[in-house]
C-alpha cells in the first residue's frame, strides 16, 4: 500500500508499535506526525530509504519502505551509529554475498544492546532501592 508523507509517518509508527501491522492513513497536517516526518526525510537525505514520488511530488512509502523505516528507527533507538547503519544498508543493497559482514554488524549491535539492558537493569535496581527507602521514610 502506498501512502503520503504524513500518513506514512503515522502508519510507520503504528506498524512499529504493533510489530509491523497494516499501515494506516492519517490526516494531512497532523502535528503528531511532524517529528517522525523529519526523521523520515533525514533517512531519505542520508540515502537509507528512497520512497517513490507521485505526480504531485509527494513521497509514497511502500510496505518495503515502511519496514525499512521501522528497522532504521529501532536500530537508532538501540544505539547503532549512523555510520554503522549506512554501512549495513549499503551491504544489504549489495546482496547476499555481504551476509557475513552484515551478521558481524548485527552481532556487534546485539552486544551493545545486551550491555545497555544490563546497565538499565542496574539503574532500575538503584531506582527501586531508593523507592523502598522512601517508602520507609515518614515524609515519603
Amino acid at each position: 500500500m502506498l501512502v503520503g508523507d504524513r500518513c506514512a509517518a503515522r502508519a510507520a509508527r503504528r506498524r512499529h508499535d504493533r510489530g509491523l501491522g497494516d499501515a494506516q492513513e492519517c490526516r494531512r497536517g497532523r502535528p503528531a506526525c511532524r517529528p517522525v516526518d523529519n526523521t523520515f526525510r533525514y533517512y531519505e537525505q542520508e540515502g537509507l530509504v528512497r520512497p517513490a514520488r507521485n505526480a504531485s511530488g509527494y513521497r509514497e512509502y511502500s510496505a518495503f519502505d515502511l519496514r525499512r523505516l521501522v528497522f532504521l528507527t529501532r536500530m537508532r533507538l538501540s544505539g547503532m551509529t549512523m555510520t554503522d547503519l549506512k554501512r549495513y544498508i549499503l551491504l544489504v543493497e549489495q546482496g547476499p554475498s555481504t551476509i557475513p559482514e552484515r551478521r558481524r554488524i548485527m552481532l556487534d549491535q546485539q552486544d551493545r544492546i545486551t550491555r545497555q539492558i544490563r546497565e538499565l537493569g542496574l539503574a532500575l535496581e538503584t531506582t527501586e532501592y531508593d523507592i523502598r527507602v522512601y517508602d520507609g521514610h515518614p515524609e515519603g
